[in-house]
């Protein structure tokens, strides 16, 4: 098998010498001048005969799109009458890096705003929060969280006053 090989490989390395060599040794001579020709192409083309006239191109009419109808599934509403205590075991805060910026609900974020984000209640609507003791009303003046398994959002107004600023959990009720 090695024999073999390395005539194969004998071979291919002679065949590929004597290519190269014969490539080096053809002599290319320049094209002359008067073998180019020059010719001119017409751009106009007149159709005089009235029946081969091609008509006119129109856009094609632009289809209409039809799409499967969205299944719009809305978030579980937050929907409580009741003076009993709900418990959010993962709300956070937000603030840092966006006072200045507008509200959803057209407030500007500052460090002082209590408030609250959420995705779906209204601005305006209270939210009655508690922890340790501390109770604090807060309407909702902006849209988010934007972290999946999470409801709300404190501004940081309301974290310092709740002593709450961190992610954990913490009670709440609807006010209606």
């Amino acid at each position: 098998m090695r024999k073999i090989l390395l005539l194969l490989i004998m071979l291919l390395s002679v065949a590929c010498s004597a290519h190269l060599n014969a490539a080096t040794t053809t002599i290319y001579k320049p094209v002359e001048e008067r073998e180019f020709r020059t010719f001119s192409i017409k751009t106009e083309i007149k159709i005089n005969n009235p029946i081969l006239v091609l008509p006119v191109q129109t856009k094609p009419p632009i289809p209409k799109i039809v799409t499967r109808p969205e299944i719009i599934t809305k978030p579980k509403e937050i929907i409580t009458n009741s003076s009993e205590w709900l418990l959010d075991s993962n709300i956070s805060w937000y603030g840092p890096g966006f006072y200045g910026n507008r509200t959803a609900c057209g407030l500007e974020l500052t460090k002082t705003l209590i408030g609250v984000a959420h995705k779906t209640l209204k601005c305006g609507t209270i939210v009655i929060f508690k922890w340790n003791g501390v109770i604090v009303s807060a309407p909702v003046v902006d849209r988010g969280p934007y972290v999946n398994g999470r409801q709300f959002d404190m501004t940081g107004g309301l974290c310092v006053k709740l002593d709450h600023c961190f992610t954990g959990k913490i009670y709440y009720r609807i006010d209606k």
